[in-house]
């Protein structure tokens, strides 16, 4: 195997520009990829007389005009620059574009390193070396608070902190560019995970266990969204937890869900298990008025249906059958009853497939006096409402009413006190 050493005159310009104070604030930069002509990431040398492509994210958030300086050089197997490519653009206040420079190739085995600079009145660094072939989930540091977590190291998952504020402000960089980050924004105390995957396909998770001694409340997400669950965080500490006996609500409303003892978590979800002489999981009463308000939105999200094949497969319900939702059990099609148990089941043309493989969203709007029902953002049917004097006597997981059979892996349940637009649910907050 040829060792190969890359000496960078990135990682001497970088070297220059940090010995100067610099202060002025740098564009956000996501991760560099390395492209051939197809748009596919480079995995291997590229052949002489082919091209590279390197693709560059940013976004111009520091308030004025930014003047970006790309650069990338070819390297042979001893680390000597053998070419030199640049492109230089000016950004406006608040653009967000992907820089693309290409590079052409002359020579057999050349690795190519990139960087960016932002020109101002000198050339500042922006980000670190992105190369193109390097397969790392290695992190320079993580910052917490704008301080460094002392004992990190490349070889470690895990750590406990513990922060004076209600939420922390996490920045993690890698080594190199071409490595994706991904930190979510949690409310503490909670574990805070840091998801890093190489350009090929490596992941590893950092997870921070991070208390606070300036506990409060968690914030309201929006003054309509009365329940928000989600199993992957079933503690609301951004973790799951599979002996919880409370569904965390991450609504902000404190509308969290009473589970049953029997009540069992796996790997794929809340198992909502539809059998007579079961106890109920009953959802707060303020879900049930909303659906009897006959203007609320429901979304859901699916893991698995385990159908039994004599019996309809029950989701979400109310025990006087005035409010079901359920698959049927001959055609595998989704079904929506609401308004009584003398109204016909509104049949939809949503299959079970479709059900479980993007976010439900049912809408009722007594104002329009339609329901409907959109996967990911399409509409996929609608009907005009009936009957709405009817009222559910309150709202359950699944059905133990006769008939009903089946378990249904929940992953995501909100519930919005008012009709959403379709523009909300074409783009749904995250």
């Amino acid at each position: 195997m040829k060792k190969t050493v890359f000496i960078s005159i990135f990682s001497s310009l970088i070297i220059i520009m940090l010995s100067i104070c610099v202060t002025a604030q740098t564009p956000e930069f996501s991760t560099v990829r390395f492209e051939d002509l197809a748009g596919n990431v480079v995995t291997s040398y590229p052949a002489s007389g082919t091209s590279v492509y390197v693709k560059m994210p940013i976004i111009n958030n520091t308030g004025g005009q930014a003047q970006i300086i790309l650069l990338a050089g070819c390297y042979d197997e001893n680390g000597g620059l053998i070419k030199l490519f640049s492109d230089k653009r000016i950004f406006l206040t608040d653009e967000a574009d992907t820089m693309s420079l290409r590079i052409d190739i002359t020579e057999e085995n050349l690795n190519i390193i990139a960087n960016a600079f932002m020109f101002n009145e000198r050339l500042i660094p922006c980000i670190k070396n992105a190369t193109m072939l390097k397969d790392s989930t290695d992190l320079s540091f993580i910052k917490i608070n704008g301080h460094k977590l002392l004992d990190y190291t490349n070889e470690g998952d895990s750590y406990n902190i513990t922060v004076n504020t209600p939420e922390a402000d996490v920045v993690a960089v890698a080594t190199d560019s071409t490595t994706d980050i991904h930190i979510k924004k949690i409310h503490l105390p909670g574990v805070i995970k840091v998801d890093i995957t190489s350009q090929f396909g490596q992941t590893r998770t950092v997870m921070i266990d991070c208390d606070t001694t300036n506990r409060t409340e968690r914030p309201i997400i929006n003054e309509h969204l009365i329940l928000s669950v989600y199993a992957q965080d079933n503690t609301g500490r951004n973790i799951i937890d599979k002996s919880a006996k409370t569904w965390a609500d991450l609504s902000g409303y404190q509308n969290d869900i009473t589970l049953n003892e029997d009540s069992v978590w796996t790997d794929k979800g809340f198992s909502a298990i539809s059998s007579t002489g079961r106890i109920p999981v009953t959802l707060p009463q303020i879900i049930c008025d909303a659906v009897n308000s006959y203007n609320f939105s429901l979304q859901f999200e699916l893991a698995d249906l385990s159908v039994i094949s004599t019996k309809k497969c029950p989701i979400i319900s109310s025990p006087n059958e005035n409010f079901v939702i359920y698959v049927e059990k001959d055609s595998q099609q989704a079904y929506f009853k609401f308004g009584g148990a003398t109204i016909d089941p509104w049949k939809l043309n949503v299959t079970k497939e479709q059900m479980l493989d993007g976010i439900n969203t049912i809408v009722v709007d007594s104002e329009v006096g339609t329901m409907s029902w959109y996967v990911d953002g399409s509409l996929i049917s609608e009907k005009d409402i009936r009957n709405s004097d009817v009222i559910a006597d309150s709202i359950i997981l699944s059905d133990l009413n006769d008939g009903y059979g089946g378990t249904a892996f929940i992953k995501s349940i909100s519930v919005y006190d008012r009709a959403l637009s379709k523009q909300e649910i074409e783009v749904p907050n995250e």
